[in-house]
């Protein structure tokens, strides 16, 4: 389903793949996703969540890449792709979150995120809360294990807070050349 900022693909991925990432984690690496205060203290207050880096030539790498290109090339925002960023593997546990935000950083060597991806990897009965929305999309952008949706990096979006259980996802970012 295309939208103005997001290509959605429902059950993209089938649920022995998931279960696959799933279990090839060890969170014992994970760290902890925070943001910096304006003082430059870290802070658990917009975002609180496990992560892992996953390798960018890794299955999920290799799907995430591929959905990346498939969404921008179908949407009213395709931008030019020049690289990829690693995937992360993010780990919700109850009152993890992530507030309003986008995904747009500061240029590094003439590169900054333009396309991003989200994929859920756990089934949402396992959870409860931790809805991804999108400022203009009025529900929850990932209702189904294996959905996976693509987006514009400039597009405000949130992971509200799970009350119950954990959420599992995956997400990675496409790359083009900075343009004033």
């Amino acid at each position: 389903m295309l939208g103005s900022t997001f290509m959605y693909y429902e059950r993209a991925m089938p649920p022995d793949f998931c279960d696959y990432v799933i279990r090839s984690l060890d969170w014992s690496h994970a760290g902890m996703g925070t943001t910096r205060e304006e003082s430059g203290a870290e802070s658990t207050r917009l975002r609180r969540v496990k992560i892992l880096p996953e390798h960018l030539m890794s299955p999920l790498g290799s799907v995430c890449k591929n959905y990346m290109i498939d969404g921008n090339s179908r949407t009213q925002w395709s931008k030019s792709i020049c690289g990829f960023d690693i995937p992360q593997i993010l780990k919700y546990e109850t009152a993890d979150h992530y507030w309003w935000h986008h995904d747009v950083l500061p240029p590094v060597d003439g590169k900054q995120r333009r396309v991003s991806l989200c994929m859920l990897l756990n089934d949402p009965s396992e959870f409860e809360g931790g809805q991804l929305e999108i400022k203009d999309k009025t529900d929850n952008a990932l209702k189904n294990k294996g959905d996976i949706i693509v987006f514009d990096s400039t597009a405000m979006h949130r992971v509200a807070p799970v009350t119950k259980g954990i959420r599992i996802s995956a997400v990675c970012w496409a790359y083009g050349f900075y343009e004033d």
